[in-house]
């Protein structure tokens, strides 16, 4: 992993669980890489423990409407139980709730190892 994104250099990582948050965090670490100093990172993820796991950094997030879809999912499911036709997809909102883990890419990036091959 961190061989990866050693080699392909990113700006910034979205990570998709709260398990992802917390591996890439351990990898930064790692490589001595701080957020967001040299890497940008925002969590689709509303796990309340992001926080503890970079030292207080507060995550930017990407919230997931999950009583929303709970809601949705409660509306359809009668429907689909007495065979009715049901949309093949729902579109619902998220919001983005900035915290300090974004900034501008650093232009004088300096990235050494030692990095681990797997």
């Amino acid at each position: 992993y961190c061989a990866q994104i050693n080699h392909l250099q990113p700006t910034g990582l979205i990570c998709g669980s709260a398990k992802i948050v917390r591996a890439t965090g351990m990898a930064m670490r790692r490589m001595n890489w701080q957020i967001p100093q040299d890497i940008s990172m925002v969590a689709i993820d509303q796990s309340p423990e992001a926080s503890a796991w970079f030292a207080g950094l507060n995550t930017s997030t990407i919230e997931i409407p999950l009583y929303n879809m709970g809601r949705r999912i409660a509306e359809l499911a009668p429907l689909l139980a007495h065979g009715e036709k049901v949309p093949s997809y729902t579109k619902l909102l998220c919001q983005l709730k900035p915290g300090n883990s974004v900034a501008a890419p650093s232009t004088n990036r300096v990235l050494v190892g030692p990095f681990e091959t797997t």
